[in-house]
């Protein structure tokens, strides 16, 4: 199978679906901003004894938290039930035409049009099932049609461990939908909030990043440190290209809320922001290809370092104007 950029956020994507299921069109941008989505950090990884790092641009609380500022009341349960999970909380949820918003591990689904790494924070909804037959219909945000999955691959792909993300069992169904008015001001607060927690935290981003070299640098055999080096900085420009929401597309996404933000409040000046910060979006992906193809291991290092701050001393400008012209 040909791998794929991975262009789209399946968990937004499977949040704004689930709330179309039951009557209430948001589009995704509206919903990340709203739940103050952008957000740059560096995650830490262990796998035996080595350590490596991934690049994440949202909040993983971004859908719940729009939910609340939207006035939509939500579910979140643990499936604790082992063997057949179908036994359990999905079918009553179903049978009560509650379509259910679940983790599971990608690995297991074939019909994906990308390499198939483990991953267990993939989102679907499962929204219908079928006993005669063993299986389920879900609807995956990276493929246009409905999918069947046998009965036996959803419980390996719900209920497998990872070291890393795996899918905890957590189902996801909405309650009540009351409509609440999206006021100026829950706009503008979302953006307030949102801005004020990137400024604060570039600086702890950076640190982590430049004590994660700094760690590497304390190595003495000088083969294994270039090993270190390489393999740091590739892991993480490899993940900044083929995902593309580590970098771009949370920028763009959030660029569509600073230009709807911008006509609610009848701001014009933030526009400009939102265009700026767009294109920072590909200044991550620009990055990422230099030090991908520079071969020697401290001019890798230097430049992804260096690189790394100056896009987040430059988001940073984009920010303080942004809460300059809203406050």
């Amino acid at each position: 199978m040909n791998n794929k950029n991975i262009d789209s956020d399946c968990r937004i994507e499977s949040f704004c679906t689930l709330l179309q299921l039951e009557g209430l069109n948001i589009n995704k941008y509206i919903l990340f901003g709203l739940g103050e989505g952008l957000k740059t950090d560096i995650i830490e990884h262990k796998k035996k004894s080595i350590k490596y790092y991934s690049l994440v641009g949202r909040d993983m609380d971004v859908e719940l938290r729009a939910l609340e500022v939207l006035g939509v009341t939500f579910h979140v349960n643990i499936n604790e039930e082992k063997g057949n999970i179908l036994n359990g909380l999905i079918k009553r949820n179903i049978d009560n035409k509650k379509p259910v918003l679940v983790n599971l591990d990608r690995y297991y689904l074939e019909y994906l049009p990308i390499d198939r790494a483990h991953f267990g924070l993939h989102c679907v909804i499962i929204c219908a099932y079928d006993d005669k037959n063993g299986m389920v219909d879900v609807i995956d945000p990276f493929v246009k049609e409905k999918q069947k999955i046998k009965y036996s691959i959803l419980n390996q792909a719900m209920q497998v461990e990872l070291e890393y993300f795996s899918p905890k069992g957590i189902l996801i169904t909405i309650g009540n939908i009351n409509n609440k008015y999206l006021s100026k001001e829950s706009i503008r607060e979302a953006i307030v909030s949102n801005c004020k927690k990137i400024l604060a935290n570039s600086k702890l981003v950076i640190e982590k990043m430049e004590r994660i070299f700094y760690n590497i640098s304390l190595v003495n055999n000088q083969d294994y440190k270039k090993i270190l080096i390489s393999f740091q900085v590739d892991y993480i420009c490899k993940l900044i290209l083929e995902l593309e929401p580590t970098g771009s597309m949370y920028r763009k996404l959030y660029s569509e809320y600073l230009l709807f933000s911008a006509d609610e409040l009848n701001l014009a000046e933030i526009k400009e922001q939102a265009v700026k910060l767009k294109k920072i979006g590909g200044r991550w992906k620009e990055l990422a290809i230099s030090c991908k193809n520079e071969k020697e291991c401290n001019n890798k290092h230097h430049y992804f370092v260096y690189g790394f701050k100056d896009i987040i001393a430059e988001e940073k400008i984009i920010y303080k104007q942004i809460l300059e012209y809203i406050n």
